[in-house]
């Protein structure tokens, strides 16, 4: 039987176990602002799970790039085939067997577990279960994930940020190698001592990239690089040098409000996600709006958990937006018009973690931008 309703009312925890309790198969379907996602399920475990029908792909492409699994000749087969077939590199790269199938299924195990637990911190806009619906056409790869090892997981995850805050407790610190700490280690035992991830990311420490420079040069989530900088610096193998110093920058008078800062993070970022898109063959306008949001990530926001919290408001105002437009007709004149019993009656005044206002103006085209004001 199908069922459907607002996140706000009927958690991602709640939703996850009822479907694992009645051991249903289907597709649950999930709606917050300019994302949308889906999550298959098979026998109440989960199979596949994606966030824009993009996010899957352009993890598995980072990962594979980064961890050097293909080939340059394997790459350019892809490419042909994709300008060849017209189709996605996904479907290209599960169909030509580029991978044991074995390590195939880890790497997308791994993306698609990553995937679930930033689901479960949706707590606005409305889900959709379709026990009706065809999962096949959805799934990729033999991905089995029981909804408790999501669940605990997430759990777990929540329980580490604390002591993961206490070691990294800002995305603009500098890390050094302690090279004697490592060399102390016997030649062949180093490689042992550390991780997968660990080798890395202690590969690109370099006493001059920030934490945030770093992030967008992995396939990782924010969670799993800080989790592995924290344990690097836990076993003594890294050291703070401290906060990355900022370039000044001149200030532009009278600037227009569609003109915006861009911060190092970001650029570096979109340097990669496009160098990745014409890697396979293609630049898409949906990759262009998904590297632009979160757009707390456009940001450089020195705590993590302000950014966190920075992507929890502008989700939960742009939901709020999309109701206002769709009871007037248009967006807002100003972000203010939103405090009212409708909608934003809570909030006395519409801010961020700082206490600065969100920068929101309606586009000429009829939509709206909407941003962080904090600045460096």
């Amino acid at each position: 039987m199908a069922f459907s309703g607002k996140l706000s009312d009927f958690g991602m925890t709640e939703i996850f176990q009822l479907i694992q309790n009645q051991s249903k198969t289907g597709v649950l379907q999930l709606r917050s602002y300019m994302e949308h996602s889906y999550v298959c399920f098979l026998s109440g475990n989960v199979v596949f799970a994606d966030i824009n029908q993009r996010c899957v792909e352009e993890k598995l492409k980072r990962s594979l790039i980064y961890l050097e699994h293909l080939s340059s000749q394997a790459y350019k087969e892809i490419v042909a085939s994709i300008e060849k077939t017209k189709k996605s590199f996904l479907q290209v790269f599960m169909a030509g067997a580029y991978l044991p199938a074995a390590k195939t299924n880890d790497l997308l195990t791994e993306i698609v577990l990553d995937i679930t637990n930033e689901l479960l911190t949706w707590d606005e806009g409305g889900y959709f279960f379709d026990p009706e619906k065809d999962i096949q056409p959805l799934r990729f790869g033999n991905v089995l994930l029981s909804t408790d090892t999501i669940l605990l997981e997430g759990m777990r995850r929540i329980d580490e940020w604390k002591n993961i805050r206490l070691n990294v407790p800002t995305m603009n610190l500098v890390y050094q190698k302690n090279i004697r700490a490592f060399s102390a280690i016997k030649t062949d035992q180093q490689d042992k001592s550390l991780g997968e991830l660990e080798q890395k990311i202690f590969q690109l420490i370099d006493g001059k990239r920030s934490v945030m420079e770093m992030v967008p040069l992995m396939p990782y989530t924010e969670y799993r690089i800080f989790e592995t900088i924290a344990s690097l610096k836990k076993k003594n193998y890294i050291h703070e040098l401290g906060l990355k110093k900022k370039k000044p920058v001149s200030k532009i008078e009278n600037q227009d409000p569609q003109v915006e800062k861009k911060s190092t993070a970001s650029g570096i970022l979109a340097i990669i996600a496009i160098a990745l898109f014409m890697l396979a063959g293609f630049v898409g306008r949906g990759f262009i709006k998904q590297i632009q949001y979160p757009l707390s990530e456009s940001k450089e926001v020195e705590n993590v958990f302000e950014m966190l919290e920075i992507r929890q408001d502008i989700r939960k105002i742009s939901n709020q937006l999309q109701m206002y437009a769709l009871d007037h007709g248009r967006y807002p004149e100003q972000i203010q018009e939103l405090r009212t019993p409708s909608y934003l009656a809570d909030s006395k005044e519409i801010t961020d973690p700082r206490r600065q206002r969100y920068l929101y103006y309606r586009k000429e085209d009829g939509s709206f931008r909407l941003y962080s004001g904090v600045k460096e």
